[in-house]
């Protein structure tokens, strides 16, 4: 027996199905799609949707919104929530220099886990610290180049407000 999508097809069907999966620029007919059917309790199902009202949250959102300003890239999400998440003093211990700076973000921890350049990173942080949505800490040794953040409490409140978004 030939199968596709877990139907049955015959074989007549089975040579047009092969040349529309062979075919890059063909479209497969819509009763070819198996569709999955809905499942109010399923947390996949669940996840997709409340993903999709973040995202149409976001791209409606004013330019100036500072969750919006903070998804522009994977670095900005990962700067913002490793910041958030220091001011918890939560940040996992992968995430830190030492055991007791669970309660900032450390330059060299955002070279370790973000992929864009030494002058983008900084930029970002920088710019971020000027939008109050850091706070730049006191380094003991007087580094003025932010080494040391965490999050203002524009960024806590963005993230506060989106978690209800996201199903919180």
């Amino acid at each position: 027996m030939n199968m596709v999508n877990k139907n049955k097809i015959d074989s007549g069907l089975k040579s047009e199905i092969i040349g529309y999966l062979n075919n890059k620029d063909s479209k497969i007919p819509l009763n070819m799609v198996n569709k999955i059917p809905k499942n109010k309790g399923d947390k996949f199902q669940k996840w997709c949707l409340s993903r999709l009202e973040w995202t149409v949250s976001l791209s409606r959102a004013p330019v100036h919104s500072t969750l919006k300003w903070w998804q522009q890239t994977i670095d900005h999400r990962l700067i913002a929530l490793m910041a958030v998440v220091s001011r918890f003093d939560s940040l996992p211990l992968e995430y830190t220099q030492d055991d007791m700076a669970q309660n900032y973000v450390t330059m060299r921890t955002v070279h370790k886990f973000c992929s864009a350049s030494h002058t983008t990173l900084q930029k970002i942080v920088s710019d971020g610290i000027d939008r109050k949505d850091l706070l730049p800490l006191f380094n003991a040794k007087g580094d003025k180049r932010h080494s040391l953040f965490t999050a203002g409490d524009s960024l806590l409140d963005a993230y506060n407000q989106s978690s209800t978004w996201m199903g919180r």
